[in-house]
């Protein structure tokens, strides 16, 4: 009976030590984000989504709404303290609110991780039991830390909560997300700033919905079209190869998965001459989760096709593009592999906004480098080639 106090002693020290190392476990050292609190909307199809406020109030303007792209989550804008678009807008003025779609961050999220950290758990009682008192102690802190590195907030094992689609972020996310940023302010009107999927599930929402409260759309690597020969549709595969591994609880192949995942979204989604290596260890590690199999299978339909449709393809997204009319700043890198400068084109010939801007991210419009996908908004350059464009673009469209 002794060994099981000292199990519980060493599973309180734990918390106590990791309570000193970071004051609380929300907010543990290379926790990436910007601080602020964390607010949920409630989906119409019950998820709860993770928004988390930086600024609060702001100065009077309207408040912005950033969503991350396909396998991010917020922490995505927080990676580098000095490279963060979110603190950079909410110390010109702007209330802001980072979204993390449904499955990531600390959204809903269905329980694999917890089975991940179970095994770690596991680990730390025969540690325990074998009075092993300091290797368990060491596991322990090293547990927690990466319980809260995973958000493991809103964690379910209902089976419903295992897959959903691109629409669903459009369709159910997105409302949700509105509603409260809407009701909290007191604004009606809003801001939104979205990289990659994060910009083409308001592209959808526009499409499917007349919204003239939106005050004004930054995208950043976002399209509703692809060109033929995409080298991202052997990434995409991966990610679901990696998916299933998770749902079949496969850790080997899991993390044998993830690694070649990572390895090969170094080199599609940043040039590497504008890659911070740690800013990319840090993406891997926190500010990343893995996407539901039937968002990555719209992905390569789309890739496939060329054009974004529903997901049981009985409405094409890119061919009603003209349904979108808001103010609208368009901008992708030059050789972004993912949204490359034609499916900005694409966008800047089709939507029906009379206020549109296009800016490709490159030497030829003045720029110091071809951005990359992830580089237009996470590197330093980014800080101080692309930061000061979309802040003064915002300022425009904010009164």
């Amino acid at each position: 009976m002794k060994k099981y106090f000292r199990l519980v002693f060493v599973i309180v020290s734990c918390v106590y030590l990791c309570g000193l190392l970071s004051g609380c476990a929300g907010q543990l050292p290379f926790s990436g984000g910007s601080g602020g609190t964390i607010h949920y909307a409630i989906t119409d199809d019950n998820w709860k989504i993770a928004l988390k406020r930086i600024n609060f109030g702001g100065n009077g303007k309207p408040p912005v709404i950033m969503c991350h792209g396909l396998s991010y989550n917020d922490r995505f804008y927080g990676l580098n303290p000095q490279a963060n678009l979110a603190q950079y807008l909410a110390n010109e003025g702007y209330d802001v609110w980072i979204v993390s779609l449904r499955g990531s961050g600390s959204s809903t999220k269905w329980a694999y991780k917890m089975v991940e950290h179970g095994l770690e758990g596991y680990q730390i009682y025969k540690l325990a039991d074998e009075e092993q008192w300091a290797g368990a102690a060491i596991n322990g802190i090293g547990l927690l830390i990466n319980m809260a590195e995973s958000q493991m907030t809103n964690l379910t094992a209902d089976p419903r909560y295992i897959n959903w689609v691109l629409d669903d972020y459009a369709d159910r996310d997105i409302p949700a997300v509105l509603k409260y940023v809407r009701s909290a302010t007191g604004q009606q009107k809003v801001l939104w700033v979205g990289h990659s999927m994060g910009g083409i599930i308001m592209l959808i929402y526009l499409i499917n919905n007349h919204d003239p409260d939106i005050a004004g759309l930054v995208t950043v690597g976002s399209q509703l079209t692809m060109p033929p020969g995409q080298v991202a549709a052997a990434y995409i595969q991966q990610m679901q190869y990696l998916r299933l591994m998770e749902i079949a609880g496969n850790s080997v192949e899991m993390e044998r998965a993830k690694k070649i995942a990572q390895e090969t979204a170094d080199d599609l989604f940043f040039n590497p001459a504008n890659r911070d290596p740690q800013t990319a260890a840090m993406l891997h590690s926190i500010g990343s989760d893995t996407p539901a199999v039937g968002v990555l299978g719209q992905y390569l339909e789309l890739m496939a096709s060329g054009e974004l449709k529903t997901y049981d393809n009985t409405f094409n997204y890119a061919q009603n593009a003209s349904r979108v009319n808001v103010p609208y700043l368009m901008m992708a890198g030059a050789s972004d592999q993912l949204a490359p400068p034609s499916t900005q084109q694409f966008l800047y010939n089709n939507v029906s906004s009379s206020d549109k801007t296009k800016i490709i991210l490159g030497p030829q419009e003045g720029f110091s480098i071809d951005y990359g996908h992830n580089d237009s908004i996470i590197s330093l350059r980014a800080v101080q080639e692309v930061y000061p464009i979309i802040s003064n673009w915002l300022d425009e469209h904010s009164y």
